[in-house]
């Protein structure tokens, strides 16, 4: 089952993803040698954001200055929220570039060929790549990359960080994060255009205000020459609700972007009506409750006078607080509390009863009623629970917020497309303060309920997303729709309730236009579909996945705006040993390729899967690979043994993981380089292996479950480098380490 949940999230050890969202594109070579074989002339680069959307356009020009023909190849760091929709190199008289082809077809062509080297770069992160083989000397090679990019935010500020530009690395740097050598660019040049539908308020770079050229209110322009970091903030006006559209067109059919943006301080705000229904069944004992608990009374105690409550509780019997939603008073408030804190988990979930009990709770034109679902989403799904919730959503809005040991993403799914609301998931207890401010942000700060999208001459069939929360709060709502229809003018209306008074805002589109954001903006539609359709294939199930419907229609959508999808690769040049597959489901950094929890965040380490999933020896091992990850970046400095205090926060990662396993036992090994005698490496070896298991007891941990081993420099992480000077710096480096080794009883 493959559907898209796109939630914020904050997992220990997922190292890699913020490796690929902080690497500016490069040229790699295989060798810090080869680096002085490649001259970098410049790098031009031309940045469009436009609300939530961005387009980037980069041009590379390096050059072979050496006597020889050399093998590279061009990487460019991927994530979830961008899409390369074009990425080609010239040399040699030729051009190589990447195209979009089913996988169904590809693993076929893998077979016929009996090769395996099309899965070469699967297991590594997400990294597309394109091979620039024999280079001749003296060769000119241009680069063009095309990038279009969804700006994620929680505020009305859109943030991006543009990574410090280095546009050599080596091969190490690819496979192993290793930064010792790089090269850069001689010239670098940047334009930052800063547009939208709504005038533009700031724009901040580095914290500081550019010199900026204002073509208009909605049009500004930036030019810098730096290959430093840069960070860009900027924002929009907000001094009341905002609606705005735009649009483009490409053969024959138009594309619309909307957006609903929230004022920053609204003057009037109606009191709100808080129904929390809250899953009180077995799946719930323990951690998942105690979470529960928390939020409810931090969130309670946050609630106005003037506004009102009632709390439901859900499992095998259904229980209300108060028989109808009472006045939010300190009283009240501690009553409540009181009451959710006596519930510990017990028995079944029947969400349909707690649904239907809130129909007997008279609705108050007054106050816009907010129905908050919390649950693990280990529900009975069922037609008449779609029915319940559905004659609710005129009167109210819904939340989700999934909190368990074992989320359901499959029930996650069912309820994101049936309340139209995107569900906002707590995978860990490390991310659980986070989640509650950002869910708190969220309901307590109403401002709109029922945005729709209506129109009498448009055809809204195909605008998504689906399930765009039709909820204005703290964040803006953006929606894309495709029309096909060649009749102009076409108009589009957005509607929506606010207590008792209604808000309308109507726009014309009289005829064809085009747009600077047109791949930007056919990126989002085709992403914002292919959830949809992902999504509603689970919903489905299996005679779905078998008739392959929804995979025919991916595939479609994939082959035609050139997308790495579940269901499609990247070729290059129809080399089909030479894909790139990076389409993540699930955000994690881990492409579906390798994940074997496509809709489940992890790390690498686990395949893709949460840590909470792993059981038995398979989470041993990840309790031992963790720490070796950790513990690898920690450096020795030449013959020393102490712990420098700028590494203990990495310990103390350590120590986190081992006391939450306190069942296992380590063998401790420490190893040097090879420089030096053998008898006195293995004790230097040794008091590194010491000190590490003194600071773990110094932060609590027994010593009894640590064997400390000094193998000096007779297992070599990298046994060419003996002598130790024979091999580069970075290699005696990790030679010189400590590892962790599970014991076994």
């Amino acid at each position: 089952m493959r559907f898209l949940l796109q939630f914020i999230f904050l997992l220990l050890g997922n190292l890699h993803l913020t490796h690929a969202q902080s690497t500016f594109p490069y040229l790699e070579v295989k060798n810090n040698e080869d680096i002085a074989k490649i001259s970098s002339d410049s790098v031009q680069s031309t940045y469009q954001f436009n609300h939530f959307l961005g387009d980037i356009q980069h041009t590379f020009y390096y050059k072979n200055i050496s006597n020889e023909t050399v093998d590279l190849r061009f990487i460019v760091p991927q994530h979830h929220s961008q899409n390369v929709y074009h990425l080609a190199a010239n040399y040699n008289n030729q051009e190589s570039n990447l195209s979009a082809k089913p996988i169904v077809t590809v693993r076929q062509e893998i077979k016929s060929l009996k090769s395996k080297s099309g899965y070469d770069n699967q297991t590594k992160t997400q990294n597309l790549i394109l091979n620039l083989n024999q280079v001749k000397a003296g060769e000119i090679i241009t680069v063009s990359l095309k990038v279009s990019k969804i700006i994620e935010t929680s505020t009305l500020d859109y943030q991006v960080e543009i990574p410090e530009i280095k546009t050599i690395r080596t091969e190490q740097f690819t496979s192993l994060g290793i930064n010792e050598q790089v090269g850069l660019p001689t010239k670098a040049y940047q334009t930052y255009n800063f547009i939208g539908s709504i005038p533009l308020n700031a724009v901040l770079i580095n914290d500081q205000n550019p010199s900026i050229n204002k073509t208009s209110n909605f049009n500004w322009t930036t030019k810098k020459n730096t290959t430093k970091k840069e960070s860009i903030l900027y924002n929009y006006e907000a001094k009341q609700i905002n609606s705005a559209i735009q649009h483009f067109t490409e053969d024959g059919c138009d594309y619309i972007l909307g957006i609903v943006q929230p004022p920053k301080d609204s003057k009037v705000i109606y009191p709100r009506e808080y129904i929390f229904v809250v899953d009180a069944s077995g799946s719930m004992k323990g951690r998942p409750i105690t979470e529960v608990k928390k939020m409810m009374t931090s969130t309670l105690k946050q609630l106005k006078t003037n506004e009102l409550f009632n709390i439901v509780l859900y499992g095998t019997n259904q229980e209300n607080f108060a028989p109808t939603s009472i006045e939010a008073t300190k009283e009240n408030v501690d009553k409540a509390i009181i009451y959710i804190d006596k519930e510990y988990g017990r028995g079944t979930t029947k969400l349909n009863e707690a649904i239907d009990r809130i129909q007997t709770f008279k609705a108050n034109s007054n106050h816009n009623r907010i129905i908050t679902i919390i649950s693990d989403g280990d529900l009975d799904i069922n037609q008449n629970l779609h029915l319940s919730i559905k004659s609710h959503l005129k009167s109210a809005q819904f939340f989700i917020l999934g909190i368990g040991n074992s989320i359901d993403y499959r029930a996650m799914n069912f309820l994101s497309l049936t309340t139209g609301t995107q569900p906002l998931v707590v995978n860990n207890e490390y991310e659980l303060g986070f989640k509650i401010s950002q869910f708190q942000k969220q309901i307590l700060r109403p401002l709109l309920r029922n945005v729709q999208v209506q129109s009498k001459t448009l055809n809204l069939s195909e605008t998504y997303p689906k399930n765009f929360n039709g909820f204005l709060s703290t964040n803006p709502i953006h929606f894309v729709s495709k029309d096909c229809k060649k009749v102009y003018p076409k108009q589009l209306e957005i509607t929506a309730k606010n207590g008792i008074d209604n808000y309308n805002q109507k726009f014309d589109i009289k005829n064809s236009n085009s747009s600077n954001l047109t791949e930007a903006i056919k990126f989002y539609w085709a992403k914002q579909k292919i959830d949809f359709l992902l999504k509603d294939e689970d919903r489905c199930g299996e005679i779905c996945q078998k008739d392959g419907r929804y995979r025919k229609e991916i595939e479609k959508i994939g082959m035609s705006f050139n997308l790495s999808t579940p269901y499609t690769v990247l070729i290059q040049n129809n080399d089909t040993t030479n894909f790139n597959q990076d389409y993540d489901t699930d955000g994690d950094g881990i492409a579906d390729w390798f994940d074997e929890c496509i809709n489940e965040k992890g790390t690498l380490l686990t395949k893709g899967c949460p840590v909470e999933k792993l059981e038995g020896n398979s989470k041993n091992v990840y309790v031992q690979d963790f720490s070796n990850e950790l513990i690898r970046t920690i450096e020795f400095d030449f013959d020393q043994t102490f712990i420098r205090p700028i590494d203990y926060p990495i310990l103390d990662r350590i120590v986190k993981s081992m006391k939450a396993n306190s069942h296992l036992k380590f063998y401790v090994e420490g190893h040097t380089d090879a420089m030096g005698n053998s008898e006195y490496n293995k004790n230097l070896s040794l008091n590194r292996s010491k000190a590490v298991v003194e600071y773990f007891a110094s932060k609590g941990l027994d010593k009894n479950r640590f064997t400390i081993i000094g193998k000096g420099d007779t297992e070599l992480k990298h046994p060419t480098c003996r002598p130790a000077e024979k091999c580069e710096a970075w290699k005696n480096l990790q030679n010189r380490r400590v590892e962790f080794k599970i014991k076994k009883d």
